[in-house]
Order: structure tokens, then sequence, then C-alpha cells
């Protein structure tokens, strides 16, 4: 073993320890559960899925259509046409963020709670998408 020598040799460092504590500062339960290296590994796989196709395609289907169908709507539907996008919209975003909540929450309850939010926050981002779409088959009659 190699000991570096010291070049002062007669300086004394003093090193202060806390004195003991009879509790701790924080009481921990006698049976605390730790996470093991499998069960980790498992949770953050679960966690980081990717959304699947279904998922997908519901969250790009409404704007894909107003996007691609806009310019091939007849004159005398033009009226109809916004109330049809918005419905159709309301009902792909409301399936997604059911399936999106599925996926996150198991219980009944919280996953409505959840997905209420998340599908108007869906279907608010595919309505602003659609709305160019809404404005160039306005310009094309």
């Amino acid at each position: 073993m190699i000991v570096p020598h010291a070049a002062h040799a007669d300086l004394k460092i003093a090193v202060a320890t806390p004195p003991a504590r009879s509790a701790a500062l924080y009481p921990r339960p006698n049976k605390t559960e730790f996470w093991t290296d499998e069960a980790w590994q498992r949770h953050v796989a679960d966690l980081t899925q990717p959304f699947g196709w279904p998922i997908k395609v519901l969250l790009v289907l409404p704007i894909a259509s107003a996007w691609l169908l806009a310019p091939w709507i007849p004159r005398p539907l033009i009226p109809f046409v916004p109330a049809i996008w918005i419905g159709f919209s309301l009902v792909c975003s409301a399936s997604a963020a059911w399936l999106i909540a599925r996926g996150m929450i198991e219980g009944v309850s919280l996953r409505v709670l959840t997905a209420i939010p998340l599908a108007l926050g869906i279907a608010l981002l595919q309505l602003s998408l659609e709305s160019p779409a809404g404005c160039c088959l306005g310009a094309n009659s």
C-alpha cells in the first residue's frame, strides 16, 4: 500500500462528530417496502410505453380529414360541415382520452374524471388545427 507523505505532519485536524441522537428526525415504519430492480424496471416500462396506433389515429383523423376533404365539399353542404366536423372531433377526442386514461388509471371514477378534461383539451387542439381548413373551405366556395 502506498501512503502519501504529508508535507506538514505536525498539523492536526480536529474532526467533530455530532452527538448521537436517541430518536430519528423522521420516524420510519418498521416495515418499509422498497422497489426491487425487477419491479422498478416493470414500473418504468409501464409508464414509458408509447401510445398505441388507435390513439394516434383518433388524434390525427379529424385534422387530416378536415384538411384533405375541405376543397371537395359541395356548396350546399357548407353550412352543415362545421357542425359535422366538430361532432366528429368530439367523438374522436373522447375516444382517445378514454384510451389514454384507461392506460394510466385503474379506477373507473378517477378514469372518468381524468378523461373529461383530457378530451376537452384534445378537442380544442383538434378544432384549432381544423379551423384554417374551414377558412380555406369558405374561400374556395
